[in-house]
């Protein structure tokens, strides 16, 4: 029966038996995974709709796949069809290769970030030895059993598809070409989805508020093949993401959360320069340094209601200003240095501002402004500072040092992703005994990262195995201890406002669209002359840089939108801008509105357990939101987020 009927497919027998089997293939590892990641669903009505809805994404990857072979097949005559057969073999096992394997690695992406792989799969393989060495940590027997599976895969696989194009029952030449147009149709609409003006993209798959739902409906290859086609666009375009608003609206509504007088506002060109007053003065002014801890969320934080592995972060927050309702910009470490390093807003690509054509000079960060005050401006960070291009964009923008993995002489550990947390904490206060001049330092550290390798012998573990989260960021804590103890005997201390934070949680993982509630990661402020204090105002990470920078001492002119916490008006309307994948979320107080790529916003409000729960559109709130998602587009595409 079988037979009979692939015969009667002819030249189109291989290809439609081949389609239907990776549709199979597809919807069993998308059960499964609706199996293993099942908490993640079950709390959503209808999360079951994510089988047909991925069926539906498959279809579109495999007609775009499938559209060239079906066309040279039917398009070739039967004499000459042996000089493209190996052509096509060819093809359809490099496909098959793809398809599986975008599969397998489905899985840990997914546990990892929430999402099927997308920009930051490739991007992380512009750096090949550390991420070989951090999924080597992690994912040694997934890593070893893919290579086995693929080995066995193509050698099998490669016998079926020699023995479908060897075995199929041709057409007479003018059956094919009657075919052709029908294939034509059919394959056109599977790849559009439908008959609609809009091209297919991965918001077809947003068909819920579950995000981990809608990621599990996407199909995997068609996820990274979308981010590569996207990356390649010459420019950002949030305004086809998301909807088109006026320049000036956008800067009047951006401007409305500025906690600055009209009378501050100092250029027409650059809308957002501003002076900004200090709390007091110095003179000299203060030394600034900016600590990113790496994976350091409020979630690990004991001070904060987190687990009680941070003893020594708690310590310090009982003598500075800790700021405890602080959100995240994003989910990655690129994100958090686009808030910490220049007080700007997630822009709408995977890419951040650290690798934009036009940010790689005169653009705006804490170092090109503190170096107009005369400053020495350095950053340390215990690997390659190449890395995410965070060395070009330093150096472009105002940085006069960079201190990475090669400046390292005898480190007492080498990780996965370089240097330990101590031995950066130790090239740091090397560093600062040798100033004489005011100096900017941006710290990043590195052991509270996957595979969470750090020095063995430092703290008593939390739990077992060692290489956990909970134990990594206790040792994390343990090094920031030791820099502030060796710190407090060094004579720059007592002239130094150091400035704590993280660069984002450590996984963030949830059924909501964007869970705005786990964004929290810690900020406090050390510095001479402030009483300690706890914060609650809820702040974005972008607030941070400017409250720091109103402690140093004197008075400057910058165009960071972000408000110093430190005063604490209610009249300033507070709020959180955080991207999830491409959605990006707006709150203030307890509502929430949420941009999704080619969808209407949705606005909802906070309940008491922190849940997104819909509500009927704020208009206002929605548009605000829009506008500061344009923001960044629009001051990158005009260059005006710089200094005059």
């Amino acid at each position: 029966m079988l037979i009979d009927f692939y015969k009667k497919l002819g030249p189109l027998g291989p290809s439609f038996l081949l389609f239907t089997a990776f549709i199979v293939l597809f919807a069993l590892d998308r059960i499964g995974l609706g199996i293993y990641f099942s908490d993640n669903l079950t709390t959503t009505k209808d999360y079951l709709f994510y089988l047909p809805v991925g069926v539906r994404m498959d279809t579109i990857v495999l007609s775009l796949f499938f559209s060239l072979p079906v066309l040279i097949t039917l398009l070739t005559p039967l004499k000459f069809f042996k000089y493209i057969r190996p052509a096509l073999i060819l093809f359809f096992l490099l496909t098959g290769i793809f398809f599986i394997f975008m599969e397998i690695v489905s899985w840990p992406f997914l546990e990892q970030y929430s999402s099927r792989p997308n920009q930051l799969f490739f991007q992380y393989f512009t750096h090949p030895k550390e991420v070989f060495l951090m999924v080597w940590a992690e994912y040694k027997f997934l890593l070893v059993s893919t290579f086995i599976f693929l080995y066995y895969f193509i050698k099998y696989y490669w016998k079926a598809l020699n023995f479908l194009f060897q075995n199929f029952t041709p057409w007479p030449y003018w059956k094919n070409l009657v075919a052709l147009p029908f294939c034509i149709l059919l394959l056109t609409l599977g790849a559009r989805s439908g008959i609609g003006q809009a091209n297919a993209n991965p918001s077809l798959a947003a068909f819920s508020n579950n995000h981990f739902a809608n990621q599990l409906a996407l199909n995997a290859s068609y996820s990274l093949s979308y981010s590569i086609y996207s990356s390649l666009k010459p420019s950002i375009s949030a305004e086809k993401l998301f909807g088109n608003m006026p320049k000036e609206e956008i800067i009047k509504r951006v401007k409305k959360y500025m906690d600055v007088g009209p009378d501050a506002f100092v250029s027409n060109k650059i809308p957002t320069l501003h002076v900004q007053k200090s709390n007091q003065r110095h003179q000299p002014p203060l030394n600034l340094v900016v600590i990113i801890m790496e994976g350091f969320g409020s979630d690990y934080i004991g001070t904060l209601g987190g687990y009680d592995v941070t003893p020594n972060f708690d310590k310090l927050a009982e003598q500075g200003l800790l700021f405890t309702d602080i959100r995240s910009i994003g989910t990655r470490t690129s994100r958090g240095i686009e808030a910490m390093v220049s007080g700007f807003l997630p822009t709408p690509k995977s890419s951040s501002i650290l690798k934009l054509d036009l940010a790689q000079h005169n653009f705006f960060t804490i170092a090109s402004l503190l170096k107009k005050h005369q400053y020495n401006t350095n950053f340390i960070y215990g690997g390659e500072a190449h890395f995410d291009n965070m060395a070009g964009f330093f150096l472009g923008n105002g940085f006069d040092v960079i201190i990475d993995e090669a400046d390292f002489e005898n480190p007492d550990f080498y990780g996965t992703w370089g240097v330990s947390d101590e031995d950066i904490f130790r090239k740091a206060n090397e560093t600062f005994r040798q100033k004489s001049e005011p100096f900017l330092s941006v710290i990043l550290t590195i052991s509270n990262h996957p595979p969470y390798d750090y020095p063995a012998g430092r703290i008593h573990l939390v739990e077992q195995p060692a290489n956990t989260p909970k134990n990594s960021t206790k040792y994390a804590d343990y090094a920031l201890g030791k820099f502030f103890q060796a710190a407090k005997k060094e004579a720059y201390f007592k002239n130094t406002v150091f400035l704590i934070t993280g660069d984002h949680p450590m996984l963030i993982r949830a059924d909501s669209l964007v869970p705005v509630e786990k964004y929290k990661i810690p900020g406090l402020i050390i510095a001479p002359g402030i009483k300690p204090k706890r914060i609650n105002t809820l702040g974005s990470q972008m607030d941070l840089l400017p409250t720091a920078l109103s402690l140093l001492g004197m008075e400057t002119i910058h165009p960071m939108i972000g408000q110093n916490l430190t005063n604490e008006s209610d009249i300033i309307p507070r709020r959180q801008v955080s991207i999830y994948s491409q959605s990006i979320a707006f709150k203030t107080k307890d509502k929430v509105a949420i941009y999704q790529p080619h969808k209407k916003p949705k606005t909802f409000i906070l309940d008491t357990k922190g849940e997104l729960q819909a509500t009927e559109d704020d208009v206002e709130l929605e548009k605000d939101a829009l506008a500061h998602i344009l923001f960044p587009g629009l001051v990158y595409r005009e260059q005006i987020y710089g200094l005059p």
